[in-house]
């Protein structure tokens, strides 16, 4: 059962809801991450990836990430499992790059 919750992973809930309709015919895919991060502060970034990780931990099921995708704010988000799995890879990676570039 999905259990993504906006209290659990508040960060996470925010980026869904850049993920507008027709994202994918505006902002091509390898920019997508970067573009979604511009929805968190970047003192956020360490706890997002934090979120991010626990996420990818629950190793969701198609099932599963439909039902957070229909109940979340986004109003376009990847098509299954996997894609939902390379979105948020591709997110830690980013932020990670971010972070490094302070240090």
């Amino acid at each position: 059962m999905n259990d993504i919750s906006k209290e659990q992973f508040p960060l996470f809930h925010k980026l869904a809801g850049g993920l507008f309709p027709s994202i994918y015919d505006h902002v091509p895919v390898d920019k997508q991450p970067a573009y979604l991060l511009t929805f968190v502060q970047d003192h956020e970034l360490a706890a997002l990836v934090k979120e991010l990780r626990e996420i990818l931990e629950k190793r969701m099921s198609d099932k599963e990430w439909e039902a957070y995708w229909y109940t979340s704010p986004a109003s376009s988000f990847p098509i299954d499992a996997l894609s939902t799995e390379r979105l948020l890879a591709g997110l830690i990676e980013e932020a990670q790059r971010k972070m490094d570039r302070w240090n």
